[in-house]
């Protein structure tokens, strides 16, 4: 996992997987077909620390800025800056703890968004 939250359907996917890989790897045969359509509901009242939730939506503003050039750009000033200050690439670190959302992300309603504690 990533860090993001996960939602109903990604975990289903996720659990589905992992049952196939073990059914190959024990060599197992049969109709298993993984995790029923009530296995989300079980597995969570076993564990409810665990929350589930959807990915917010990226801004447009801050999506359109993030195209090639723009990023290309922001790297060429900060390799020229860290160049010209003498420090080497090893000593830089990412503070920005919004960073870049992958695929894009979709919009949901507030009150659904709860996120997977590890």
């Amino acid at each position: 996992m990533t860090g993001h939250p996960l939602s109903k359907h990604n975990l289903h996917a996720k659990v589905s997987e992992l049952s196939e890989k073990l059914k190959e790897k024990k060599k197992l045969t049969g109709k298993d077909s993984g995790p029923g359509k009530n296995w989300i509901e079980d597995f969570l009242a076993c564990h409810p620390e665990l929350k589930l939730g959807h990915p917010t939506g990226i801004d447009p503003k801050r999506m359109q800025m993030f195209n090639f050039a723009t990023v290309n750009h922001h790297f060429k000033l900060l390799d020229d800056f860290l160049k010209s200050e003498g420090i080497p690439w090893e000593n830089v670190y990412n503070m920005d703890e919004k960073g870049i959302q992958l695929e894009g992300g979709r919009k949901c309603d507030s009150n659904i968004r709860k996120w997977l504690d590890k």
